[in-house]
């Protein structure tokens, strides 16, 4: 291994051997002998062969294999947060592997023979019940919220910077005024240059949440144009576009993997926990709706922890049938 891939660096493989790393470079785990030797070579290497003179679009095969990380890491964990230092380790290594070999035969072959091509498209998903944090190329964060994802193009961070949502996201834009930041949900866009804002888009695209943390960010849906800043919300429907002043912690807290609650009625409070909880609240009494809770519910908590808190603020009763959660004076 050591010898191939010292080869294929000084651009002296066979044909064979060249496909034969490319298509280790191209595998969903890099075998650990390579990954040995780019640790052993990272520090020489990428001082003996700077950067080419910018004839291959090195950033793009870069960008590639931090698409196909975002991919991986989402497969494999199924836990309420993406474990980001593991990312930032393959990163490590697998930018190692493009940087030692930036002005050698091998990397201009591949682009050559367009085994990074440009026009693929992943999606991003998380599990029902569980959220996800995924980091973009470009410095972006997103959460995604249950049973919800993301679907975006290789050519995201270089050409543009357009996501497909289908669920909830909350998105933490970097800056850049060259490309917007803009995601979709049916026939709403959301267009932000660097801010924070929380998408809600559950129920169906035709009917989208888009709450503000921080920043600006314009709205387009079925011909209608708004802007809304910090601790704003729109309600965005086939005919119109509502904007109200919220406090943007109840639809912004649960990526921290808890919700905040100041002053809400219950009717609130449960329908943010259906989401977080995969149950279903039925009232008794339409008057529970408007009892008002302030506190903090931790979603590493059991639903019946969060019951009990709520039992103990509201004097409510609950009982629990199924995934149903009857609610009662």
């Amino acid at each position: 291994m050591d010898e191939l891939l010292r080869k294929f660096v000084e651009g002296t493989c066979s044909e064979e051997e060249f496909k034969s790393v490319t298509e280790m470079l191209r595998a969903e785990i890099i075998p650990s002998d390579a990954m040995r030797w780019m640790r052993q070579h990272w520090y020489v290497l990428k001082k003996n062969n700077p950067v080419a003179d910018g004839t291959i679009d090195f950033e793009s095969v870069l960008d590639k294999i931090h698409h196909d990380i975002n991919i991986q890491e989402s497969q494999i964990n199924k836990t309420r947060f993406l474990k980001i230092k593991t990312t930032y380790r393959w990163i490590q290594f697998a930018a190692a592997f493009v940087f030692i070999s930036l002005s050698v035969y091998g990397i201009w072959k591949a682009v050559e023979k367009g085994i990074f091509r440009s026009d693929l498209v992943y999606t991003v998903s998380s599990v029902r019940g569980q959220s996800s944090k995924v980091c973009m190329p470009d410095g972006s964060e997103l959460w995604l919220n249950g049973e919800s994802s993301v679907t975006y193009a290789s050519s995201y961070g270089i050409k543009n910077r357009k996501l497909i949502l289908k669920g909830e996201g909350f998105f933490s834009v970097a800056k850049n005024a060259d490309i917007p930041f803009v995601v979709e949900a049916g026939a709403t866009h959301v267009t932000a240059i660097g801010t924070a804002f929380n998408v809600d888009a559950d129920k169906d695209d035709a009917n989208v949440i888009v709450t503000m943390e921080s920043g600006r960010v314009l709205i387009e849906s079925h011909n209608q144009q708004t802007e809304i800043t910090s601790g704003q919300q729109a309600h965005i429907t086939e005919s119109e576009i509502g904007i109200t002043n919220v406090d943007y912690e109840l639809y912004t807290s649960w990526r921290n993997g808890q919700i905040v609650f100041k002053d809400e009625t219950l009717f609130t409070i449960t329908t943010q926990l259906e989401k977080m909880y995969d149950v279903k609240f039925v009232y008794k009494s339409d008057t529970l709706k408007s009892f008002r809770y302030r506190g903090t519910i931790r979603l590493d908590n059991s639903v019946f922890k969060a019951l009990e808190m709520l039992k103990l603020s509201t004097g409510i009763i609950y009982k629990v049938e199924g995934s149903e959660v009857i609610l009662e004076k």
